[in-house]
């Protein structure tokens, strides 16, 4: 009995840490700074209105519940904190009022596609290049 109940907590201890590997390692890919280069599957130039940064500070999960990025466009830069849950598939920006949500579509060394359901708007995917 006592060899069954180690196994079952053995293989809680290994799921868990699975999920963690796969949300760290979602946070290394995203540190450095990528630039929204398609907003609907549409082109964006940089001078365009919806043309933004964001910039995804180096951490580490285990020693931080929330990383900080920052988010640049033409006319501001706010600073805020952020974290990857579900498996490395969900960005997590914290706000004072609600998280926003947004799912991880693609995440690669150097494209990354995030979809985001915007009041007024739904559902929106915005791709980025790292630069």
């Amino acid at each position: 009995m006592k060899k069954s109940i180690l196994g079952v907590l053995f293989l809680i201890l290994l799921i868990t840490l699975s999920s963690c590997n796969k949300d760290q390692r979602a946070v290394k890919r995203l540190n450095g700074k990528w630039e929204s280069v398609k907003i609907g599957g549409f082109s964006i130039p940089n001078t365009h209105e919806s043309h933004h940064t964001l910039r995804f500070n180096e951490c580490k999960l285990k020693d931080d519940e929330y990383c900080e990025v920052t988010i640049e466009d033409a006319e501001s830069s706010i600073k805020t904190l952020y974290r990857i849950e579900n498996d490395g598939t969900r960005l997590v920006y914290k706000t004072d009022e609600e998280d926003v949500v947004s799912e991880i579509v693609t995440l690669e060394k150097n494209k990354l596609i995030l979809k985001s359901n915007y009041d007024g708007v739904g559902l929106v995917e915005i791709e980025y290049s790292k630069i």
